[in-house]
């Protein structure tokens, strides 16, 4: 038992053992040695944006032809995520209404 008073915390750290002060990360705990290095590996960039709404996707395309900068055009979702054709009924209705998908215009989007 504690020495602590009721309601109160143990108030010292319990002594260290020669498992503190180990460097190594690949315990036995399913952790592997990157997750480790904590939040380095994470930036402020941000990612690519998908959607399913092509009423979206037409916007942005108009937008583009109409001069505007896109800095992350939103993307359809690709194919894992939409197995019904998604992909290419939103390509068709863009090129339908004569413009040109804004990810493949504008400078971060590339080829869904």
């Amino acid at each position: 038992m504690s020495d602590a008073p009721a309601g109160r915390g143990v108030t010292q750290r319990p002594e260290s053992t020669s498992d503190d002060n180990t460097n190594d990360h690949s315990g036995t705990d399913g952790c592997e040695a990157s997750s480790a290095r904590g939040l380095d590996h994470i930036t402020m960039d941000p990612g690519p944006r998908r959607t399913r709404n092509i009423e979206l996707l037409l916007t942005e395309a108009r937008m583009a032809a109409d001069g505007a900068e896109i800095d992350n055009p939103a993307k359809p979702c690709g194919p894992q995520a939409a197995p019904d054709g998604f992909v290419q009924d939103a390509i068709e209705r863009i090129h339908e209404a004569g413009l040109t998908p804004a990810w493949r215009v504008c400078p971060r989007g590339d080829d869904a």
